[in-house]
């Protein structure tokens, strides 16, 4: 073969050796497939690298050893550059280079720390010289097209997201985020402070707010991407935040290898209802796209494919034990709250996966605000039961915030200046106190303790022994439509049940329906303020540390101003001795209320969403409801006042109290009171943003404790204990409202003088005073008392001129007409009148006064006791006694024949076991009047209630003095005896019996020889609790009856020792001690004398 042919035939060679060389794959030779493949040609020792033409390569070639001349300029200016000059400039591009883009925005000129930094950057290229470039280093920055971001080009979300140079763009953005950002109101760098207080406090979470990203000068970006693959973004998010932190702190890493991205305020929400099971899981084959699965994932192993049946490629799918983190766990399960579930379903709970700082940051029973990925993971228990592969839906957790520190936490620096400006005003108790429930009209002790009770006062735990709570209790209870369900719906935005209010509030309406479980569980959550419970073999005890504000309904429909506050509720003792302060809500019937109460109701319904700016009693002007919650909010976290005074006012009330208590049997006083002025003292302290407690929150504290307890007595009885305690009463209200008091109490003595003085000259129990004047000397007198110098502005005030009172400037005197007196003194007079008037007359007495002034007739009907009626039963002929208990509207129920006169539809019976009762009952108290009244009229009334069932034994005995050997006596017995039965479980056999027994009396003797005629009346209430064994030998009957029968033998044995007593003793010591004999032969020898003078007289004159 020619040299020609040779050369062409290795021409070919290489060709097709070129040629087989593009045909082989390039991505198998990236990932070194072809390593271990052999050419066959070159044999088992491989090419011979010495051949006979190996100088060839080595030959001179002149063309190629010529160097160029361009580029060279040996004619330039520039000078070499120093020894000094040039290792300044290394050193500056030393600099330069080791930074990356992010780190230059904190480097200044003359900064010459980051030399070290030089061998490192040395290193790291080198690293990347040899392909050994870690993947925590980053590369230098470069240019990246804005749409790469923002334009998936038709990928899914996720692959877009898990592509490196978008998620380096990502990480870059977000870097430039944490480091620019300002806040749009105080235009702070934000983030950078929130980093500084992260490492400040050794966190490991940097909380970053969603409408931050969103904003124009964030980045909206970030925020698309976000939701739509939370896992992926997640990563990358924590990496640049690290990144940030690292560079500010760089020996940060110590405290935490990564910072957490926590994305709070994210603007979508989901209901737990609306999260869905997921059944199974499947697999996409990366290589060919085939789906496999479903696949079982169990917890102590990763089970993953390990051939594609389709294109039967094999992946490494094996766990790196050695580069395994592992971090804190925890499970939860959260719950629908239960306001929030609809009437008649159950609440939907979800599993909750807290990592890292996140676990115990939340505790059973907080109201939680949650962002998180809604994923899966394999259970078990699911896979059994169905029968197939199945997959539980778990939400892994970002952010978790309580509820209860969102608004704390949300409070900015304008906030809390506003908040402490908004303490200096002097009257910010009474703005606090109108801004409760602007739209209900009056009630101003209510607001005010509904106040109290917002604020609290401060829990103790004297040297760690006990607890004692801080918190306000308020029992609200009244007739109906005086606004109590109102105040409570004011306050329910807290309404949660006991145990999920802690450190709240909690709202119960309808306190008094409570069921026998509720009542043993209130006792120790009222004041241990905790709930123990033993249920599923988990035995524990949850705190209940809240305010409890509850309504309640009075016994019957409506309060009984007659009788206490304990025989008007359904509660025992120690619940109502629970609660700090007792508010008592009446609607009475006062003309000169009812216009402003109507014209209140009108202008809240004219004004749009109820927006009130000045209370409509008092004129004081309103704080919005807003700054009043963080008022609220600042003042609970933030004051914590401390007891410092000394005061032995509390301890003198506390006796007066007790004293008051016993002798009037109302609301028992225990120590607990002590304990609740403190609370409310140190709550009116917070309300001044104080953290000590001064002698005006004491003041102040026993003042609202007096009006809950003065508002729970009898009427007769509360006069009284105002006009006691009327100095503590009328603390701290405004100058004119104490002088009118003042005025008023001298216009009542006054009155009550004239009237003893011409009254009983003239022989009358009354007279007609047409005018009242009062002395100013006698008036400023007391006003200096009150330590008030000047009664100018008084004069010339409303509160003067609308009670009619006149000054006489010439004269020195303050005028009132009589027949503009207020109705309190013309209440006090018409009960004075009615205790003076026969009591046999009371129902006429009472109609003609009413009749004289309608505008006291509610108040009179309250405050005096009316004998029972009588009506007979048309179908037997049979009598029975008429009362509020059995009167539907405007008929009444026959006992008889269980009926009502006039007949009304759907009118209330007992159900058919109460009735036998009931029958049984009357036929048994028939007997009982026949055997010790020897006749009059019973009744007995029963119905069912729950737990039980309640009554009341009506009996009246009449007398006109027709009866043999009692013609001198007249009289009337009527006794109440109301009793309420609540059945214990069957297997005790125990029933408990509360029973509140009112007598009323009028007596009258006449024995013109004697005493005369003697006129007494008057009413006695008695109450007692027992709990009675229910057996078939002691039925509920028997119970009844023995204890009707010895409270009226205790209450007949007070009235003959006390009051018939008492009115003998004075019978006798107005009596002579003479007998009739005596006093009648004295008058006959005076009569003998006078004539035996009168006969020397005349015979005298005849000489």
């Amino acid at each position: 073969m020619s040299d020609n042919e040779s050369l062409h035939s290795e021409n070919e060679e290489e060709t097709q050796q070129s040629a087989n060389d593009d045909d082989e794959d390039p991505l198998a030779e990236l990932y070194g497939d072809e390593r271990d493949q052999l050419d066959e040609e070159d044999g088992v020792e491989g090419e011979d690298l010495y051949g006979d033409d190996m100088m060839r390569d080595y030959r001179e070639q002149p063309e190629l050893d010529a160097l160029s001349q361009s580029g060279i300029d040996d004619t330039s200016d520039i000078t070499e550059l120093s020894v000094d000059a040039r290792r300044q400039a290394e050193l500056a591009m030393a600099r330069r280079d080791q930074m990356t883009l992010d780190d230059a925005l904190y480097w200044e000129e003359g900064d010459d720390e980051g030399i070290h930094f030089m061998q490192r950057r040395k290193q790291r290229g080198l690293a990347a010289d040899d392909g050994r470039l870690s993947s925590g280093e980053q590369q230098p920055d470069e240019d990246i097209r804005i749409d790469i971001i923002e334009n998936p080009r038709g990928r899914p979300t996720r692959d877009h997201v898990k592509d490196e140079v978008i998620a380096k763009e990502i990480e870059k953005r977000f870097c430039k985020f944490l480091r620019v950002f300002k806040d749009p109101m105080n235009k702070q760098n934000k983030y950078i402070q929130a980093i500084k207080h992260m490492v400040a406090e050794n966190r490991e979470s940097l909380e970053v707010d969603y409408n931050d990203l969103a904003h124009e000068s964030g980045e909206p970006d970030i925020t698309y991407f976000l939701p739509e693959a939370p896992i992926e973004m997640l990563e990358c998010l924590n990496r640049a935040a690290t990144t940030v932190v690292v560079s500010i702190f760089p020996w940060y890493h110590r405290i935490t290898n990564e910072v957490k991205a926590r994305i709070k305020n994210l603007p979508m929400e989901e209901d737990i209802r609306m999260l869905r099971q997921l059944g199974i899981v499947k697999y996409d084959c990366k290589t060919c796209a085939y789906v496999l699965g479903p696949f079982i994932q169990r917890q102590n192993e990763e089970t993953k494919p390990s051939t594609c049946p389709s294109c039967q490629s094999r992946g490494p799918f094996e766990l790196n034990a050695e580069e395994t983190i592992y971090h804190n766990y925890q499970r939860v399960s959260i719950q629908e709250s239960p306001n929030l579930v609809a009437a008649g379903r159950l609440p939907r709970s979800k599993e909750v996966i807290l990592l890292g700082d996140l676990c115990d940051s939340c505790k059973p029973g907080d109201e939680i605000e949650l962002t998180g990925v809604y994923t899966n993971s394999y259970d078990g228990s699911l896979n059994s039961r169905q029968g197939f592969p199945v997959f539980n839906t778990v939400i892994i957790a970002n952010h978790i915030v309580r509820k209860d520190r969102i608004e704390s936490d949300s409070l900015t620096d304008e906030d809390i200046k506003a908040i402490h400006e908004l303490s200096k005003h002097p009257q910010i108790a009474q703005q606090i106190f109108c801004s409760i429930a602007p739209n209900i009209y009056g009630h101003a002790e209510v607001k005010q303790a509904i106040a109290l009770a917002l604020f609290g006062g401060e829990a103790k735990n004297p040297q760690g022994k006990h607890n004692i709570r801080g918190d306000i209790n308020v029992l609200l209870c009244g007739d109906p439509g005086t606004a109590k369900s109102q105040f409570l719906r004011f306050l329910l935005a807290s309404q949660r049940a006991m145990v999920l209010a802690d450190t709240g509030v909690c709202l119960i309406d309808e306190f008094d329906k409570m069921n026998e479980q509720d009542r043993t569980s209130i006792h120790e959550a009222m004041e241990q303020q905790s709930i123990s419970i033993s249920k599923a073999g988990i035995v524990t005890s949850l705190k209940a540390r809240c305010t409890v504000i509850a309504a309640s309904n009075p016994i019957g429909g409506r309060y009984d101003s007659s009788r206490t506050f304990a025989a008007n509720v359904d509660l025992t003792e120690p619940i109502l001795s629970r609660f700090d302060i007792l508010c008592v809500m009446r609607d009475q019937a006062d003309p000169k209320m009812h216009p402003d109460v109507q014209q209140a109701v009108a202008d809240t319904q004219e004004k749009e969403e109820n927006i009130v700016e000045f209370d409509s009693m008092t004129g004081t002007e309103l704080i919005p409801l807003s700054l009043l919650r963080k008022f609220l909010i600042y003042a609970r976290d933030h004051i914590h006042p401390k007891l410092e005074v000394d005061d032995e006012r509390i301890s003198k009330l506390y006796s007066d109290l007790r004293r008051e208590s016993d002798e009037t049997g109302s609301v028992a006083i225990t120590i607990r009171n002590v304990e609740s002025i403190i609370r409310m003292a140190e709550a009116h302290a917070k309300m001044h943003l104080r953290n000590y407690v001064n002698d005006d929150d004491v003041s102040v504290a026993m003042k609202v404790m007096l009006q809950g307890f003065i508002s729970t007595q009898k009427a007769s009885v509360m006069r009284q204990m105002k006009k006691k305690f009327w100095r503590q009463l009328n603390y701290k209200r405004e100058n004119n409202d104490l002088l009118l008091f003042v005025l008023k109490q001298l216009v009542n003595e006054h009155i009550v003088y004239e009237r003893a003085r011409y009254g009983g000259a003239n022989g009358s129990g009354s007279m007609d005073i047409e005018t009242v004047a009062i002395p100013e000397t006698e008036f400023l007198e007391k006003a200096h008392q009150l330590r008030i110098d000047s009664a100018k502005k008084f004069y010339k005030s409303c509160q003067f001129t609308s009670n009619h009172f006149q000054f006489d400037a010439h004269r020195k005197l303050i005028k009132l007409a009589g027949s503009a007196m207020s109705s309190e003194l013309r209440l006090d007079s018409s009960l004075d009148l009615m205790r003076r008037l026969p009591p046999q007359n009371c129902e006429k007495n009472l109609t003609d006064l009413v009749a004289l002034a309608p505008d006291l007739c509610e108040s009179l009907l309250t405050a005096i006791d009316q004998p029972l009626k009588v009506a007979k039963d048309k179908a037997t002929g049979r009598e029975y006694l008429l009362c509020d208990y059995n009167r539907d509207g405007d008929s009444y129920r026959s006992p008889w024949t269980n009926t009502y006169e006039p007949p009304i539809e759907d009118g209330v019976s007992p159900s058919d076991t109460i009735r036998k009762l009931e029958i049984e009952v009357n036929a048994a108290f028939e007997a009982y009047r026949d055997m010790y009244f020897e006749g009059g009229v019973s009744s007995v009334y029963l119905w069912d209630i729950d737990n039980g069932f309640a009554g009341v034994v009506l009996l009246k005995k009449k007398t006109d003095g027709s009866v043999s050997g009692k013609q001198d006596v007249r009289g009337c017995w009527d006794s109440i005896h109301v009793l309420e039965v609540n059945e214990k479980a069957k297997a005790s056999k125990f029933a408990k019996y509360k029973l509140t027994s009112t007598v009323m009396l009028w007596l009258q003797t006449q024995n013109p020889s004697t005493t005369g005629t003697i006129d007494l009346g008057g009413s006695l209430t008695r109450q007692t609790e027992h709990d009675c064994a229910v057996t078939d030998q002691n039925p509920h009957l028997a119970n009844i009856g023995k204890l009707i029968e010895d409270q009226e033998s205790k209450m007949r044995a007070t009235l003959n020792e006390v009051y018939f007593g008492k009115a003998r003793q004075i019978v006798g010591d107005l009596r002579s001690v003479e007998s009739t004999a005596e006093l009648k032969n004295r008058e006959e020898l005076v009569d003998d004398l006078k004539k035996a003078v009168s006969g020397k007289r005349t015979s005298k004159e005849e000489l």
